[in-house]
């Protein structure tokens, strides 16, 4: 960068400056690309840290809200503060040049630490990334000082976890095309390339000697590389801002390590305050760790040593290896297990849901560019074993948080289904589940044979020094290992398969009964089925959210059964106290009870066994009756035509036609039923215009006596639907079309009604496969 003429002083630059921070974002990018390249480093090496506060903004002050500028908003910024703060813009090439300096150095503010790590420094404790960076002085606050990489990363990382941001409560549908999310996108593959040999070159600063009580100083020709830093400083910021400790409390002895009364204030909310990611914090994690998969996976595999040779793997191919299980492992467990012990009991934890299944899927991540190439029905290959043993709290620990959400959630609700449907599924991917057993039986020392019942803290003697390793580095103190396969986990699943059940069965009792069809020639006047609302079948949902709810459930209670080799057929139904043990459920009765009540076409009444007078309860259906989880559909189930008149009909035309009915069903009964019983198209075309009431092969959903239920099975003419004011309105408007439009008169109007009606039988009786009543 030259220096130029023009400016001649720091106080004119910094004039300058100001003036460009008021200019429109667009306008304001070019300007500050000029003053950027027209001064010197020393000139903007003061500009640097007043630049990063206007951008990303500091205390109450906004930033440029990068969180909010889009591509799709008119008279767009994006593309000009994306170019400005890109990695090859022209910000980050004035970072890199003031990096070459190595007594350049930035104070940052100690209060916007993440809290553990604040708590951390306050106790006497120095973080390994912290080293050579903070300075300590008497008895006051540190000082964080950090190169201008650092410096600016650091700003980038804080002010997604700012409290502006987290007050907004924003939430990107579309990540693509945020200008921030889009930023993180375009760090991670320059700073962290996937198909590259080696990392992107930094300049290279000597470090400062360092005054810590915790370490020696550091000699001042060590160099510090800045190579892998951004992963770290995401790390920092964006999943350590609670640990798992958080709610110990204080002890005497570390309110006497603080140094005033205001330190004990600090100490004290840092204990208590709990931070609560945001839905787009949440999403920027998941695509952080996708990256992250993606870049490891990139690592050649390890090469095998054998006595002729010796072969070394590259630093690069080292430092992919090493990435996961000392920079992020431990601090992505904290935050995955604060959030399914903190996330409130909604449809946004599939957010944090999902963000668990990615970083227990690496197999998925493998070809950059193309997506997640491994689908759900993929085999987990043996080579993925060294990862699942590594991880294996992921699994079990983290499994057992989601069980205790599950019990606490309702599964009528389709997205609580679908995340109990999605860990399930990912569980039982092709040899994921033979894999996990022999994880676990590896985290076991051999004299233990038995482990169906054994768990244990970081210091049971049966634990293998892997799972104690990672207790110790993820888990509280503690923390009591629970084995997945034992009987307690089972016992925790089956509860959530009687979850499953009951919500099952709240579904189908609760669904709006259907409207019985109008049967015979009354259903060529029928059109109220196209006014019916069907749009809801449960609460908001509607009948094909409803199907894809009660197959998800199906699909999480078969994945969960085969995942812990349970049956079915074992779950115990629950009874009420007051049944008698003559009516308890045998084991037979419970295998038929959860079947019908977990497969689709389940009826909604009780279960019933037919008799001479009809349906009867059985010991089921008692049960299924007294707990609501069925019901009798409620209705007329006499003869039709002597229901009371409806306020939709003509009184004195229903019993006119009442009366006319009667005496034709009277005079010809014999004749009526012989057509009836014909097996050819007269007699179809009988069964048409002389149906019954109720159908032969309609099971009454009411108990009735043989002779009513015969006298309702008896085909008859019925005339009643003729007295309707619906059918009185129809028939009027057929008249007055046929009257104005053709000139037919009364005589020529009933001949072709005649004629529609049979033609109305005679398709009726072609398509039909209704049964014929036989003697």
């Amino acid at each position: 960068m030259a220096a130029s003429t023009n400016f001649s002083s720091p106080s004119t630059i910094w004039s300058r400056f100001q003036l460009a921070y008021g200019r429109p974002l667009n306008q304001r990018c070019l300007e500050l690309e000029q003053l950027i390249n027209n001064s010197s480093n020393k000139d903007l090496s003061s500009i640097l840290p007043g630049l990063l506060e206007n951008i990303f903004g500091s205390g109450t002050e906004p930033g440029w809200s990068l969180d909010t500028i889009t591509k799709s908003q008119p008279h767009s910024d994006f593309d000009g503060v994306f170019r400005f703060l890109g990695p090859e813009g022209p910000l980050m090439k004035l970072v890199c040049h003031l990096q070459t300096d190595p007594y350049l150095m930035y104070e940052f503010p100690f209060a916007s630490l993440p809290n553990p790590t604040r708590h951390m420094v306050e106790e006497g404790s120095l973080p390994m990334f912290y080293v050579n960076k903070l300075q300590f002085q008497s008895y006051s606050k540190p000082i964080l000082m950090l190169g201008a990489f650092e410096l600016y990363m650091f700003h980038f990382s804080v002010t997604l976890v700012s409290k502006q941001w987290q007050m907004k409560s924003l939430n990107w549908n579309n990540m693509t095309e945020v200008v921030y999310p889009c930023l993180l996108d375009k760090y991670l593959d320059y700073f962290l390339p996937l198909n590259k040999k080696s990392l992107p070159k930094f300049p290279q600063s000597i470090s400062t000697p360092v005054r810590s009580p915790m370490m020696q100083q550091t000699p001042t020709s060590q160099k510090h590389s800045l190579e892998g830093v951004t992963e770290k400083i995401l790390a920092e910021f964006w999943l350590n801002q609670n640990t798992l400790d958080i709610e110990k409390g204080i002890s005497p002895q570390n309110l006497n390590n603080s140094w005033s009364s205001s330190h004990v204030s600090d100490s004290f909310m840092t204990f208590y305050e709990s931070y609560m990611p945001s839905n787009n914090h949440v999403r920027l994690v998941r695509l952080f760790l996708k990256h992250i998969h993606y870049f490891v996976n990139t690592a050649e595999p390890e090469p095998v040593n054998s006595p002729y040779q010796t072969a070394e793997s590259s630093p690069l191919d080292e430092f992919k290896r090493s990435l996961l299980p000392t920079v992020l492992q431990k601090k992505i467990y904290g935050f995955l297990k604060h959030g399914f012990e903190r996330w409130p009991l909604d449809s946004s934890f599939r957010l944090m849901l999902e963000t668990w299944l990615t970083y227990i899927q690496p197999w998925r991540y493998i070809e950059p560019g193309q997506g997640a190439q491994g689908k759900d029905s993929d085999k987990v290959n043996d080579t993925w074993f060294a990862f699942i043993r590594d991880n294996f709290l992921f699994y079990t620990a983290l499994f057992h948080e989601f069980l205790q959400r599950t019990k606490r959630m309702h599964l009528t609700s389709l997205t609580n289904a679908y995340m109990v449907f999605r860990v399930a599924k990912v569980l039982t991917l092709t040899n994921l589940p033979q894999l996990l057993r022999e994880a676990e039986k590896m985290m076991y020392n051999s004299a233990y044979k038995h482990i169906q019942d054994l768990g244990g803290s970081y210091i049971a003697p049966e634990l293998s020094a892997i799972l104690r390793f990672q207790i110790t580095e993820l888990e509280r103190p503690e923390y009591h290992y629970v084995n997945m396969f034992g009987r307690e986990t089972e016992a925790e699943v089956q509860n959530v398969l009687q979850q499953i059940l009951s919500a099952k069965t709240m579904v189908s009792s609760q669904q709006p009964e259907k409207k019985v069809e109008k049967s015979g020639f009354a259903s060529f006047f029928d059109f109220s089925t196209l006014f019916e609302d069907s749009a809801k079948a449960y609460g908001d949902m509607s009948s094909s959210e409803v199907k894809k709810l009660v197959l998800h459930l199906d699909q999480a209670a078969s994945n969960l059964s085969y995942l812990f080799s349970l049956k079915l057929s074992d779950l115990t139904v629950p009874l009420s106290p007051g049944f008698d043990h003559m009516h308890s459920l045998q084991a037979g009765d419970q295998s038929s009870f959860f079947n019908t009540t977990m497969s689709n076409s389940a009826p909604r009444t009780p279960d019933c066994e037919l008799t001479r007078n009809g349906p009867h309860l059985t010991p089921i259906g008692r049960y299924q009756l007294m707990n609501g989880l069925r019901k009798f559909e409620i209705g007329y189930n006499g003869d039709p035509d002597l229901q009371p008149i409806r306020s939709f009909e003509n009184s004195t035309l229903v019993r006119v036609l009442y009366r006319m009915s009667a005496c034709v069903n009277k005079m010809f009964q014999k004749e009526i039923c012989n057509l009836y019983q014909r097996d050819d198209l007269i007699g179809r075309m009988s069964q048409v215009y002389f149906a019954a009431p109720l159908s032969p092969s309609k099971i009454p959903s009411s108990p009735l006596s043989a002779e009513t239920l015969r006298s309702l099975r008896t085909p008859r003419l019925s005339l009643r639907f003729l007295a309707s004011y619906q059918t009185l309105l129809y028939l009027g408007l057929m008249y007055a079309i046929f009257r104005l439009g053709f000139g037919f008169g009364p005589v020529g109007y009933m001949v072709v009604l005649l004629l529609c009606v049979l033609v109305y039988g005679l398709i009726r009786a072609l398509t039909s496969t209704e049964e014929v009543i036989t003697n």
